[in-house]
């Protein structure tokens, strides 16, 4: 089963973190996080990328079940299916598409997404899923367009290479196996 919530902002809409809520099977103190800031590397963002683990923690997730991994090397098929939640910050998304490719990711998060999973992308996160580059992982057809100061309507819709969505920073995408939804 994929389930990807693919945001500008990550939680600051209440909205988006109550539907991730209703998505996770178990108490948010249980949840294990994979929290991939390679995005935000590229620029030496160490603010950035705080902020991004604070929203975790917030949300009620322990310190101590939040991994970073910056994907330096390939994750082990092993080691990706003990995590529920995958969140992938914002930043260059050449550099994190770059990364991803080089070490396999697409494997891995195929491999995640069989295990009931849940991807949080962010800004970058976000678009390296799309269709938006020339290379992506392409778990998307459409085009992303993230920080949009006006955004597509909210409600569901067909996933097609043809589609282009404008996400503003309180609205999210949520796909669920094939069903396509932007919610505000």
């Amino acid at each position: 089963m994929r389930r990807l919530i693919l945001t500008s902002t990550g939680f600051d809409n209440k909205n988006i973190e109550r539907i991730f809520k209703e998505m996770i099977s178990k108490e948010i103190q249980e949840i294990k996080v994979l929290f991939i800031p390679r995005a935000a590397l590229e620029s030496n963002n160490q603010d950035y990328i705080e902020l991004c683990r604070a929203e975790l923690i917030n949300l009620g997730i322990l310190e101590s079940n939040i991994r970073r991994e910056d994907l330096n090397n390939e994750i082990p098929k092993d080691e990706i299916s003990l995590y529920d939640v995958i969140y992938v910050t914002g930043g260059k998304t050449n550099y994190l598409i770059e990364y991803m490719e080089k070490y396999n990711f697409r494997e891995s998060l195929d491999l995640f997404f069989e295990n009931n999973g849940i991807y949080i992308g962010v800004s970058a996160g976000s678009i390296a899923l799309s269709t938006h580059r020339s290379k992506s992982l392409g778990y998307l057809k459409s085009r992303i367009e993230v920080h949009s100061e006006v955004g597509t309507d909210c409600g569901e819709f067909i996933d097609d290479v043809n589609h282009s969505i404008k996400l503003t920073d309180k609205q999210a995408i949520i796909i669920i196996d094939d069903a396509y939804k932007i919610i505000e």
